[in-house]
């Protein structure tokens, strides 16, 4: 029977690289118009590059950007970037189904919590956005770490969830399935991603309504 259902944010409630895509590139063309010396393309492509080296939680990826460019700072152009990029927040949405389906789990009875990788301000900020910061029992977010046994075992225990009733719901193999199985939990992968088949998941949703079906499948 499952009694709880941990959910991965990022790339299972809504499409976060296809709205890091455009908030990045509406954040290019803002620069360019103020000043920025690149093409959309050359500039998208470095910008990429700057985010596989330091991260994609790194404060300071447009000030490099630019240095790069002119070879000093540019705070207009920085902070065009900045606010082309916040401005495409209010544009988020989930998955479609990802409401109603929150919905007939808890009125099924079943507790409901969001396991997260990243700054814990930036997670509850999609949260808040997408309208779900009151859908869940509890909230878990790594901080600087990575989704992993000991990760998983805690927040069960924080959930007052017991692993053999649990059910972790995410797109990753390496932060969701795996680590989750090790901790005891059943892991469902969401494969509307795009993200490589996981072995390791005992099921997987092509699209996120198909989430009570399988509950109730599961018991």
């Amino acid at each position: 029977m499952i009694s709880a259902i941990f959910f991965d944010l990022d790339n299972t409630l809504f499409p976060t690289n296809e709205f890091a895509e455009k908030a990045r590139r509406k954040a290019i063309n803002a620069m360019i118009r103020e000043g920025l010396p690149l093409k959309k393309e050359e500039a998208y492509a470095r910008l990429l590059r700057i985010i596989k080296k330091f991260g994609s939680n790194y404060g300071h990826q447009f000030d490099v950007l630019v240095r790069g460019a002119l070879g000093k700072n540019s705070a207009r152009i920085v902070a065009a970037g900045i606010a082309a990029y916040h401005d495409s927040k209010s544009e988020i949405k989930t998955f479609e189904g990802v409401g109603g389906t929150l919905t007939k789990l808890r009125r099924g009875g079943h507790k409901l919590f969001v396991v997260s990788e990243g700054m814990p301000v930036k997670q509850w900020d999609k949260l808040i956005r997408l309208g779900l910061k009151d859908e869940f029992d509890g909230v878990f977010v790594t901080g600087s770490g990575r989704k992993n046994r000991k990760f998983y075992e805690s927040v069960l225990e924080k959930g007052g969830a017991r692993a053999c009733e649990s059910l972790m719901v995410g797109d990753r193999c390496d932060r969701d399935m795996e680590p989750a199985k090790a901790a005891g939990m059943l892991a469902c992968q969401a494969v509307f991603t795009g993200q490589p088949r996981c072995k390791k998941a005992d099921f997987a949703i092509k699209k996120f309504e198909e989430l009570c079906g399988l509950v109730e499948r599961v018991g």
